[in-house]
C-alpha cells in the first residue's frame, strides 16, 4: 500500500545487528593510530578540546575510517564530543603510538561476549594504579559540560604519563558522548569507573560487574 514501509531484507537486518559497538570504534580508533603521519598524530595530541575545530583535517578522516557513523558527528556537539574521544586516544598513545582501547571482555563473530575477562583493563582499576587519586576521581564522575572536557583531558595526560595502558576506555567515552543528552547512560558510566576504581583500591580481584551483582542479590 502507498506510504506503507517496505519491510527490512535479510540483509539490511544483518547491516543493523551488526552495526559496530562502541567498543569496536574506540578500537578502530586506536588501531589507526600507528598508521597516521606524525604531523596528525601531533594534531589530536594536541587538540584544545574546548575548541576542536581546528582539529577538523586531522579528526573527520580518521573517524570515517574507522567507522564511526558519520551522523554520530554530523553535528557541532557531536563533532566536539568525537574528537576529545580522538584526542584521548591520541594522547593515551603518545608518540610511538602505542596500543590503548583493549576491553575487559572480547566479542566473537556472533557479537556475544566469550573468552576470559581481563578485570585489570578495567579504567576505574587501571585509574587508580596509575595513582589518581579519589579526590580526583570524584573531579570526573561529578564534572558537567566544560568541567568535563578538561577532567578528561587532564586524566588522559595522567594516564600517559603514569604508562597505565592498555585498558577498556568504554565508560569514558561512554560518560563523554552521553554527558547532558543520556543521564541514565552517563550516570552507568559513572558508577562503572567508581566501582572498578574502589574495587581496586579494596585489593577485591573480582571485576566490577560481579561486585554490582552481588551487591543487588
Amino acid at each position: 500500500m502507498p506510504g506503507e514501509a517496505e519491510p527490512m531484507t535479510e540483509a539490511g537486518e544483518r547491516t543493523a545487528r551488526r552495526a559496530p559497538s562502541l567498543s569496536a570504534q574506540l578500537r578502530s580508533i586506536s588501531g589507526r593510530m600507528p598508521g597516521l603521519p606524525t604531523g596528525t598524530r601531533a594534531t589530536l595530541r594536541r587538540l584544545d578540546p574546548a575548541a576542536p575545530g581546528r582539529g577538523v583535517d586531522a579528526v573527520i578522516p580518521l573517524l570515517i575510517a574507522a567507522g564511526v557513523n558519520r551522523r554520530a558527528f554530523a553535528s557541532d556537539e557531536g563533532f566536539r564530543r568525537w574528537a576529545l574521544i580522538c584526542h584521548l586516544v591520541a594522547t593515551l598513545a603518545g608518540t610511538a603510538a602505542r596500543e590503548v582501547h583493549a576491553p575487559v571482555r572480547e566479542r566473537g563473530a556472533d557479537g556475544q561476549m566469550t573468552g576470559p575477562r581481563h578485570r585489570e583493563r578495567e579504567a576505574g582499576r587501571r585509574i587508580h594504579a596509575a595513582g589518581v587519586s579519589e579526590t580526583r576521581l570524584m573531579r570526573l564522575t561529578t564534572a558537567r559540560g566544560p568541567a568535563l572536557v578538561a577532567q578528561v583531558a587532564r586524566l588522559g595526560r595522567f594516564l600517559a604519563a603514569a604508562g597505565a595502558i592498555p585498558l577498556d576506555l568504554t565508560p569514558l567515552a561512554h560518560l563523554i558522548l552521553s554527558e547532558g543528552l543520556d543521564e541514565t547512560r552517563a550516570d552507568e558510566a559513572r558508577l562503572a569507573l567508581a566501582r572498578a576504581y574502589y574495587a581496586a583500591e579494596a585489593g577485591n580481584d573480582r571485576d566490577a560487574d560481579q561486585i554490582d551483582e552481588d551487591a543487588r542479590a
